[in-house]
Formats: C-alpha cells, structure tokens, sequence
C-alpha cells in the first residue's frame, strides 16, 4: 500500500525542476479563473447513485488515505492518495482539497503528481514558519485569495537528512501512518496520543513523548479509534487549535470493487478529538461538532415510546395523537421517511429490566427486506454489553465476499456509572458513522441500499416497554450545492 517512503515536506521537487513547477502554478491560474463553470461541473459530477452529500470525495477517479493535514491562514488542507487517471489504485499523488469550516470542500489540482513513474505515497506537510529546515522555495508568484489554498513550494529534499530514533512496533503486524500529536486533557497534565494503522485497522496509544521515543502509559495498552470496517489510515491535521481526525471511509479488502464511479472513495467526516478518563484509563472521544448553525428541518421527541411492532411504510397523511406517550415509529413514517439525507439521528435511552437487544433500522425498504441495523445489546443485568453496525442486509454487496457482515464494539468494559445510553448517527447517501457514549465508541462503515429505501424504524428485543428520553432527527444541506 505505501511500499515508497514519503518524498514531502512542503513540497518536492521533480526530476525536471523548472517544467513541473510551472506547470503546477498554470494549473492553479486555470482553476482560479473558472470559477463560473466549477458550479455546473459540480452539480453534474456530484449528483450520481451512492455520491455522499455531506462527505468529501474528488470529483472523480480514486481516493484512499489522507496525508500531510494542514490549518494554515484560516484554511484546512486536506492531501490525499489519489490516482488522476482512473478508478482504481495506481500512478499515486497527491491530491488536494480546503475548507474553511470542515464541512464545505474545494478541490483543487493535484498537488504532488507522480513524476517518471515514481508514485507519491504517504507523507507529512508542516508550515515551516521559522525556515528551520533550510530549504529554498523554487517557486514565486502573487497569487489572489482563492489561489492561496495551493501549495506551490518546492524544495531540495535531498538537504535535510532523517535519523531513526526509536520504534514503537507493539504488534508482529507491519504498522503504517503513524501520527503523534500532545493533546490537553481535563484537570490532568498534557499527553501524547500515537495514532498508527495496520491490517485494517486504526489504534492509539496515550502515552508520553520526550522528542525522541514515545511510551505508552501500560505496556501495549491500546483502543481502536474505531470499531467499523470502514475507517482506515486517519490523521489528523497540524496547526489547527483543536485536534481534528479524518480518515479514509473504505477499507482494502472491499475498496477496489466498490460501486460507485465516476469516483471511488471518500473521507470520513471530521472528528474532533478529545481525552478523557474511562474505566480507569485515558481515552479518545470523538465529536461531531455543533450542525445547528447549517440549518436544514429538525423533528425532535421527548420521553417517547417505540411501538411494539414495526410501522410499515405509509402515506404521509398518518394522523399523529398530541398525546404522550407518542410512538416514535409512528413519527418516523408520518413526519420523516421520504426525507433526503444526509441527517443526524440522536437519542438517548435507559435500560429496562429484562432488555435484550435495542436499535434503529436505517436506508429501509418499503418491505422491510433492506436495511443496515445499529443499536446495542443487553446483558442479564440491564447494562449495554456491546454496540453493533450490521450490514448484512443493507443492499448491494455482492462485489466482495467481505461486505454483507455485522461488526460489534466492546462496550461492558467502560463501566459507566450513567445509566442513560446516548447514540449519534451521521446518515449519508452510502455511509454510516455511529457514535456511543458521546463519542467514546465509534462505528463506521459503507452501505450501497436501494436509492428508495428511505425509512428508519426502532425496535426493542424482549424487556418491558422501552422510553426514549430524547429523540431528534436533523436534515443537513448537500456541501455541493
């Protein structure tokens, strides 16, 4: 996957130095002076089956992991794996897209472009403030505002010289994308979070980090950051106030045959990240952040029931009682099925005696035969045993043997002393993001359903009667429109 080691500072210089410098700079003129075709491009290019509306993904052509994040001058840079010439992994570089608030993306042209069939894997970007590293810039020009998102630097790599000074190899499995950063913790001293990836998955270590070897606080201690099948090589970007992770939403062994074109792969939505102590140890919890300033319809329950059976598609016209307690499935086929995504669906419920399992059914069909299934399952006691994102029935899967399977995340050993469960989902065209516990447990994973398959339903196995303190559905606006 990244068999080259990374050529990246703030730039790299080609073989031929003077001839890809100018044309990276013609490049940036080209795109700054469309501005009025970029609107119709993108509404023809952002509007096909699967095309996640509130997640980044290029325009076409392949994406996997992110690379050399950025904020800088008010701007998020966003590099990436990219093939410019076709769907599948090859003739990597780095592509490039900003944003100024993590939602809303602007694609710009390929950043770091393979050169002599000499691919461009992972690597790291700063902003070398200071010119610590001593590297002469080859490139000058007078950019205008929507040209200063494009790093045009390009050095002589070769003056800078790297010294192994310790490795931290806690598995027998080759690890890759390392990412250290210091992060704040409340009432506590600073620590150091080690991201790294390998097999599929995504790990971290809270450790300390003394400049030249990182040591995790127990031997070998570690948490994935999350428990989907589809969250992969995350980073995180530099320079920003707040930590903010990003991944890659796919995972090898299914990304190659993946439905979906003119493109092939997307980003995860950006999570800020924070400490916090946990069953007895310091762990990461992810946010969302705050939608309400995007606007969008918002239906929201309190202290609501779930109907004893599932309410099958209806009309629209369903007459609703003011009364409570109201039957939130009911609510859900009158008010909300039909609705275009993507949207938040919240909630918060406590255990009842004798509680198996709980959940929400989403991308439903109308015959109930199609539907991706998230929720938490219940021990003797009352108390969440583990989470749960299944896909097995969530639509098209038949281009990987490895698709159609159900995931769970390890929950009882929290031992939380709230008895209230709260549960998070980030509804796209083809993606689910589930959030526990506030972010403290995360699931994330593909889905390609049935472009009418637009119900939810919530379900309840055995137990007495369940009520939903807090229910609330958001619809968020498409970022490419």
């Amino acid at each position: 996957m990244h068999p080259v080691p990374s050529r990246l500072h703030a730039g790299r210089v080609p073989s031929r130095r003077s001839r890809a410098s100018i044309a990276l700079v013609v490049l940036v003129l080209r795109w700054g002076g469309c501005a009025g075709g970029e609107g119709e491009e993108r509404g023809r290019l952002y509007d096909e089956p699967w095309r996640e509306q509130f997640h980044f993904s290029p325009r076409e052509n392949w994406m996997n992991d992110p690379n050399g994040l950025l904020f800088h001058d008010g701007v998020f840079h966003l590099f990436f794996q990219h093939n410019p010439f076709g769907e599948v992994w090859g003739h990597m570089s780095w592509g490039h897209a900003t944003s100024e608030d993590l939602v809303r993306w602007e694609q710009l042209p390929v950043a770091i472009p393979e050169d002599d069939e000499v691919a461009i894997f992972s690597g790291s970007a700063v902003v070398d403030v200071r010119n610590t590293s001593g590297l002469a810039q080859k490139v000058k020009h007078g950019p205008t505002r929507s040209q200063t998102t494009t790093d045009c630097s390009c050095a002589q790599l070769n003056r800078v010289e790297w010294q192994l000074q310790s490795d931290h190899s806690p598995t027998a499995v080759k690890q890759e994308l390392e990412n250290e950063f210091k992060i704040s913790v409340e009432q506590e001293e600073e620590r150091w979070v080690l991201l790294v990836s390998l097999a599929g998955l995504g790990m971290y270590f809270v450790g300390e980090f003394d400049g030249e070897k990182f040591v995790e606080d127990s031997e070998f201690s570690w948490f994935l950051i999350d428990h989907g099948p589809d969250f992969y090589a995350a980073n995180s970007f530099n320079g920003a106030e707040e930590r903010v992770l990003v991944a890659w939403m796919n995972n090898w062994a299914c990304a190659g045959g993946v439905p979906t074109s003119p493109w092939r792969g997307e980003a995860s939505f950006p999570r800020r990240v924070e400490l916090v102590r946990a069953a007895g140890a310091l762990q990461m919890r992810q946010v969302l952040g705050d939608f309400g300033s995007l606007g969008g319809q918002v239906w929201t329950l309190r202290d609501a029931t779930i109907a004893e059976e599932l309410i099958s598609r209806g009309d629209g016209q369903s007459p609703k009682t003011e009364m409570l307690p109201f039957q939130i499935n009911e609510f859900l086929v009158a008010e909300v099925l039909g609705s275009s995504f993507p949207m938040t669906v919240e909630m918060r419920l406590a255990g009842t005696p004798g509680l198996a399992e709980f959940g929400i059914m989403v991308r439903r069909s109308a015959d109930g035969t199609e539907y991706t299934r998230v929720g938490l399952e219940f021990d003797e006691d009352g108390r969440p045993s583990q989470g749960f994102l299944n896909r097995t029935l969530s639509g098209t899967s038949d281009f990987s043997p490895d698709f159609a399977r159900a995931y769970t995340a390890d929950i009882a050993y929290l031992h939380l002393e709230s008895e209230e469960v709260s549960l998070l989902l980030l509804l796209d065209e083809s993606s689910v993001e589930a959030f526990f516990y506030d972010g403290l447990v995360a699931m994330t994973a593909r889905i390609f359903p049935d472009d009418l398959s637009r119900g939810m339903a919530l379900y309840q196995a055995e137990g007495e009667e369940l009520r939903v303190s807090f229910f609330e559905v958001r619809q968020l606006p498409s970022i490419w429109q």
